[in-house]
């Protein structure tokens, strides 16, 4: 990095980096030679940098509300014409903003631990000593791909004076609601992640059982984030993409969800650990510190560039850095975890198979497999293309890949998940065998014929394709999750009447959690399959002239056009002078007045009068347009400006061979506040009825949004909360085609209960960290 380029952010950058240093070395000294000379100072080798790194947050939410376009992150993604909460968000639109935002949740992660324990304890200080190196870490990431880098380091022909006055302006799809809150929960969680990985390494080195006590509750922290992160981005494809879906078994979106596998299974490794020391004493740690080792995988997932995905941001100059992180993580991971299993004492097997641990390590197991399967599906194409240099699929579609691998194993887990809940030592005998009942009508269930029921899609044209493996899995009847879903809610009603029978508070917390973490998991098995399956679409293009005609597209489904609204996405700006909605409606008391008028300059017509050259000039203030005379000045369309001058109707131009209604004459200084504005982009806006058998079924509007980063998709989503087997009606405008309005209707069945069942998980997982 230049030195011209040593802005104040990065001057904080370094400082920082600089500072968790020093903190580094000041913790190891302390541990090596046990003095206490620095302990007074360390707090604040923690405080000063997560202080700096929020002067920084707000440094370059700053830059984006000024805004200050010599900073080409700024640049990139923001324009003059985007709304105050989006150019807040803009701070992690971009690879390099969301460095810093990791960086600093890091810094506070730290912090949190530093406040809270008052590195008292051995374990904490070599906790901090861990997590520190992986926060400085980032700092260097940040520094190497850093948002605070000015126009021009990147463009060193660029004149020092030059500022462009708009920015290129944000991806359509990223001016949503969803992108302020998405991003920064997925952030904690991965800061989150960076202190199990931290505390795992120190237990599998030292063997402190305050790890136990320590872990659980930011394990459950990142917990929580990584499912509200997956969650809420399923939302925002859902309400945003304009495809119907949630998921789609994308690189990025199943990267998200192998570290969420490998931490749920951490969890059960953990109930085990704590209720006997002697049990999980490998599994539980190397699982979580793989938690924070697939994070960092996800995130090359995102910023490598290898993998194809719509989510991702491209090849990054940090992609080495994350690699050597990584590398260094899983070795550390693998030697310590070798280490300690090759140390565990000669295991007795139990007399009985059927006992709690074994169903916790099966549980555990299950999750582990999953979590292979979806790091497999992502991981395979990408290493034969690395190795062979060819483009290859995992199968023809690679949606039947995971569907195929990941239902059998599902169906075993919610088997598993209703014995455990049941499981009585001295019921067993009983409860073996009415798994056994289940399981055999799980098998029997997936030989069921059933019209377009199946784990895989026998329409699709890739299905024939596939192998015999693919083609046998696939044909297998969705029939057979109900046999191990009631199974497994028929132990989630058994657990719950625990509650009853328990007095202490923090114990009915802890049945309360557990019971709606279980609840949630059918509901969400429930609305994602289901939903997927039944789903009906219908395709229609509407004539205009059928406005507020009911137009039937099959299967007694109709549709009505009621009305078709476009205009521009700026058209809420107020102007400064005279509305021209109010000259028009009474000209003549602005005629031969002098009147000063302000918008976007939307039209020019240039001719030469006597050698003087003369701009005609249309504009345009949201609320009517008028034309004004500006002499010897050249301003192009797109430009914002006010003006003043003489009013008058009804002139004819003869330079032009024209009419003007309403025209201002004006001269050079009266022209103020010249600002060249981007295209803030158009809308179309679609409202609809839709109607099954001659009734209503939804209502409201589809929009397609157009603007400088793109185009956008927002379905016209009408949902049945109160019935939530009905599903939604959801349907899809994406721009007039000629004189016709293309809708595709799709009817999803018991989607909302896949919501509910995410929002009472998550109110389980809350309920469990409360209870602590």
């Amino acid at each position: 990095m230049v030195l011209e380029n040593l802005t104040p952010g990065n001057l904080i950058l370094y400082i920082v980096g600089v500072l968790g240093l020093v903190a580094i070395i000041g913790l190891v000294v302390r541990e090596v030679r046990g003095s206490d000379l620095c302990m007074g100072v360390l707090p604040w080798l923690i405080r000063i940098p997560t202080l700096l790194l929020t002067i920084n947050v707000l440094l370059l939410a700053y830059y984006f509300l000024a805004p200050d376009y010599t900073y080409i992150y700024v640049w990139e993604f923001s324009s003059r014409d985007l709304p105050f909460l989006y150019k807040i968000s803009g701070v992690w639109a971009g690879q390099a903003g969301t460095y810093l935002l990791w960086t600093w949740f890091a810094f506070i992660v730290v912090l949190w631990v530093g406040e809270r324990y008052r590195l008292v304890s051995g374990f904490i200080r070599k906790v901090q000593i861990v997590s520190l190196i992986i926060a400085t870490y980032f700092v260097l990431l940040t520094i190497v791909d850093s948002p605070f880098e000015l126009i021009y380091a990147a463009e060193p022909s660029l004149p020092r004076t030059f500022v462009p006055l708009d920015g290129s302006g944000m991806n359509q799809l990223l001016v949503n609601p969803w992108m302020v809150v998405h991003p920064p929960v997925v952030f904690i969680a991965y800061a989150l992640a960076g202190v199990l990985f931290a505390s795992a390494i120190v237990y599998l080195i030292t063997r402190d059982d305050e790890w136990t006590g320590f872990v659980d509750q930011w394990a459950r922290f990142c917990w929580l984030f990584l499912t509200l992160g997956i969650a809420l981005g399923g939302v925002w494809a859902y309400l945003v993409l304009g495809w119907g879906g949630f998921w789609s078994w994308d690189p990025v979106e199943t990267s998200s969800l192998i570290p969420w596998l490998t931490l749920t299974g951490f969890l059960h490794a953990l109930s085990m650990h704590k209720s006997d020391r002697n049990k999980s004493r490998v599994a539980a740690p190397v699982l979580a510190a793989l938690t924070f080792v697939l994070v960092v995988y996800a995130a090359m997932v995102t910023r490598s560039g290898l993998f194809n995905s719509v989510h991702a941001f491209g090849e990054a100059p940090t992609g080495t850095f994350l690699l050597v992180l990584l590398v260094a993580s899983l070795g550390i991971l693998s030697v310590l975890g070798l280490k300690r299993y090759l140390e565990l004492p000669a295991h007795t097997p139990s007399h009985n198979f059927v006992n709690r641990s074994n169903i916790f390590y099966i549980t555990v197991v299950i999750f582990v497999v999953l979590a292979f399967i979806s790091f497999w599906g992502i991981t395979f194409p990408v290493v034969l293309n690395l190795l062979r240099g060819v483009e290859v699929s995992i199968t023809s579609d690679p949606k039947f890949f995971f569907n195929a691998l990941g239902y059998p194993v599902t169906l075993v887990l919610l088997l598993v998940l209703g014995f455990c809940l049941q499981y009585q030592r001295e019921e067993r005998e009983k409860q073996t065998k009415i798994l056994a009942m289940f399981a055999l009508g799980t098998v029997i269930a997936a030989f069921f014929r059933t019209p377009d029921f199946y784990v895989l899609d026998h329409a699709n044209p890739f299905f024939r394709a596939e192998s015999q493996l693919y083609r046998f899995i696939g044909s297998i009847s969705l029939v057979s999750l109900f046999p191990p879903l009631i199974y497994s809610l028929i132990g989630v009603a058994r657990f719950s009447q625990r509650i009853k029978r328990t007095r202490k508070t923090q114990a009915k917390l802890a049945i309360t959690g557990t019971t709606l973490i279980h609840l949630a998991v059918g509901l969400i098995l429930i609305g994602a399959i289901t939903s997927t399956v039944f789903t009906t679409t219908h395709q229609v293009s509407i004539p205009l002239h059928a406005r507020g005609e009911v137009v039937e597209i099959g299967d007694g489904y109709g549709i009505k056009l009621k009305e078709i609204e476009m205009g521009r996405l700026d058209e809420t700006q107020d102007y400064p002078g005279t509305r021209i909605a109010t000259i028009y409606e009474n000209p003549a008391e602005y005629d031969g007045r002098t009147v000063t008028v302000s918008g976007r300059i939307t039209e020019t017509i240039s001719v030469e009068t006597h050698m003087i050259p003369i701009t005609y000039a249309q504009i345009d203030d949201n609320t009517g347009k008028l034309w004004i005379t500006l002499e010897e000045v050249q301003i192009p369309e797109g430009t914002t400006i006010t003006a003043s001058g003489m009013l008058f109707s009804n002139f004819t131009s003869n330079a032009t061979g024209k009419t003007f209604d309403l025209l201002i004459f004006t001269d050079t200084k009266s022209i103020e506040g010249i600002e060249e504005t981007s295209d803030a982009g158009s809308y179309q806006q679609a409202h609809l009825e839709v109607y099954k058998d001659g009734l209503r079924i939804g209502d409201g509007s589809a929009e397609y949004v157009t603007g400088k980063g793109g185009s956008a998709t927002y379905p016209l989503v009408d949902r049945n909360l109160v019935h939530p087997f009905a599903g939604d009606v959801y349907v899809i405008f994406q721009g007039l085609g000629g004189s016709r309005v293309p809708l595709t209707l799709r009817v999803i069945p018991t989607v909302n209960l896949l919501w509910i069942g995410v929002i009472i998980f998550s109110a389980g997982i809350i309920i469990q960290i409360v209870r602590k």
